[in-house]
């Protein structure tokens, strides 16, 4: 009986390093494969499982995104003020000045804005101090409030 342990021992220790083998070259192959399928530089889709640095990575590419479409959009409202300024070199001065004013206020208002976003997503990143999700809180805070924005400038300034 004692030989038909160890033969059985021996079997299952075997079969056991049969099964970790190939399971370890199952990931392996899956992870080539996944390598090979994505292009050097572009990031895996936000909504898929990740891990916390990746969570955080993605939530600061959203943030550029739409860091990015709030300037093209306050260029797209600045740049018929600026071409007005331009056309009133010989107008009445009342047209030039009421334009300087329009864009030294749309100037100022976002400086303010910024000043506002900052302050308010760090004290909603603060909460998170020292752990994971910090990076990711702060950045969703920053497309969340960017976000806010567009859609009142959009709104004051009659863009769609």
């Amino acid at each position: 009986m004692n030989a038909s342990f160890r033969f059985r021992e021996k079997m299952l220790r075997n079969f056991l390093h049969i099964t970790i083998a190939l399971s370890i070259v199952s990931v392996l192959i899956a992870a080539a494969q996944t390598s090979k399928s994505r292009k050097p530089g572009v990031r895996r889709p936000c909504t898929l499982p990740m891990t916390q640095p990746e969570e955080n990575a993605c939530s600061f590419d959203q943030y550029q995104e739409a860091d990015q479409r709030l300037k093209v959009l306050l260029r797209k409202i600045r740049q018929p003020l600026e071409e007005d300024l331009a056309s009133y070199k010989d107008a009445d001065d009342e047209r030039r000045e009421w334009t300087q004013v329009a864009i030294q206020k749309l100037n100022a208002a976002q400086d303010a804005w910024i000043n506002y976003q900052k302050q308010h997503c760090d004290a909603v990143a603060h909460e998170y101090e020292h752990g994971t999700f910090q990076p990711t809180a702060w950045a969703l805070c920053m497309k969340q409030t960017i976000e806010h924005r567009i859609e009142d400038l959009r709104q004051a300034y009659e863009i769609q």
